[in-house]
């Protein structure tokens, strides 16, 4: 009897993440089938810069170096990254993948668009395993340093989030706005607060 009962449970979730999946979409799960870019309008946007000490070079370097997400604190509904795993390429390389392994047991697939020295790292986020993926196809970050003077660079970190459809629009703007703009501002001011130069 034990047995049929877990039978019909998991029977009934199946279900129940297959109708979640035909109502609202859901983030693809493979590392081979990153998702399309969409129209710009169809992303919600946050974007924060820093003006810090550095050259463009030098800050870029180093930002890769001790990572961006070294400067994130814990925050309500957002997940700490506690280790990577590649996937294909070298990270650091145009079009490398790995693994991010989150703090609540699920996990995300990084890939990097174009990393361009003096100026540019573009990145994708997707295949998502946490109950997100209904809400959020994919992520599109950038982090851009322009030069202020030899001394100075101004970072810019922007995310846009990709809803897995016009259902979900609402809820992922809400959760950007909400939770991940504050999160971000707070990861810049830290990272600001550290450049060594």
């Amino acid at each position: 009897m034990r047995k049929l009962l877990i039978a019909t449970a998991a029977l009934t979730l199946t279900i129940a993440a297959a109708g979640l999946t035909a109502i609202l979409g859901a983030s693809d799960q493979s590392p081979d089938n990153p998702p399309a870019f969409e129209a710009a309008s169809a992303y919600a946007v946050h974007t924060t810069s820093r003006v810090v000490n550095g050259s463009q070079q030098d800050v870029k370097d180093w930002v890769e170096e001790v990572r961006l997400a070294s400067f994130m604190e814990a925050a309500s509904g957002i997940p700490g990254v506690v280790s990577t795993s590649p996937i294909s390429g070298t990270w650091g390389e145009n079009g490398a993948t790995r693994y991010a392994h989150l703090d609540n047991g699920h996990t995300a697939i990084d890939r990097i668009i174009e990393n361009r020295d003096p100026d540019l790292f573009h990145y994708q986020v997707f295949g998502f395993t946490a109950p997100s993926r209904y809400v959020v196809n994919h992520i599109v970050g950038r982090i851009e340093y322009a030069p202020i003077s030899e001394t100075q660079t101004r970072v810019t970190w922007s995310y846009a989030i990709s809803p897995t459809s016009p259902v979900t629009r609402p809820f992922a703007a809400n959760f950007l706005a909400n939770r991940i703009a504050p999160f971000m501002e707070n990861t810049m001011d830290n990272m600001a607060k550290a450049v060594p130069f």
